[in-house]
């Protein structure tokens, strides 16, 4: 808690690193000045972060809470991940204010996303995994100052979402991309961008 660092990873950075996994992490209050407030992963083969408390930290960039970019995972389960900030302002160089992705495969089981922030794009997840499923969790009251104030999907059109996303300000924006979200719920986030719902499979 309370680390800092002027470039990536305020509390934790991995890189180069096989297969890394956390069981009951906590990872608070930590900055950066770069990607990954909390965590930052880059070029990791990883596993999962299960049963963690990643809260209040700070990006200068991307990914307020968790940042993993060029990974095989990681997963995440059964974690609270809240109040986080995400302040790079342009596109592809911030965004993501709870959890910023950039990997082939991604399962977000049981996890609670809420009250982050972006000042670009996603205020829960930024995702550009190719395959996001999302499952038994909860992205709600998130905010973002572009687009998706709780999901924005950066690679495939939306799909196969049951129940619905709910209409709030603006739950999820979509370009291209893989998701899927199973008894989960997306509501309350905001956004200032503009947002189709047409986009979103199942939208009502």
């Amino acid at each position: 808690s309370r680390n800092s660092a002027q470039g990536d990873g305020g509390g934790i950075y991995m890189r180069g690193v096989s297969s890394p996994g956390f069981a009951g992490l906590t990872a608070s209050d930590n900055s950066a000045g770069g990607d990954g407030g909390g965590v930052n992963y880059a070029a990791v083969s990883a596993r999962s972060i299960a049963g963690a408390t990643i809260g209040g930290n700070t990006a200068g960039g991307r990914g307020g809470g968790v940042f993993a970019k060029g990974v095989s995972g990681p997963d995440l389960a059964d974690s609270t991940i809240s109040g986080n900030r995400a302040e790079g302002t342009e596109e592809e160089a911030g965004g993501g204010g709870g959890v910023y992705i950039n990997s082939v495969s991604v399962a977000v089981t049981d996890v609670s996303i809420s009250h982050n922030a972006a000042e670009a794009n996603g205020g829960g997840i930024w995702g550009a995994a190719r395959s996001l499923r999302i499952s038994g969790s909860a992205i709600d009251g998130n905010t973002a100052a572009g687009n998706g104030g709780g999901i924005y999907r950066s690679l495939a059109p939306l799909e196969d979402i049951e129940p619905p996303v709910s209409q709030s300000t603006a739950d999820a924006s979509a370009t291209t991309g893989s998701i899927g979200l199973t008894n989960s719920t997306v509501s309350g986030n905001t956004a200032n961008g503009i947002f189709d719902f047409e986009a979103v499979a199942g939208a009502n």
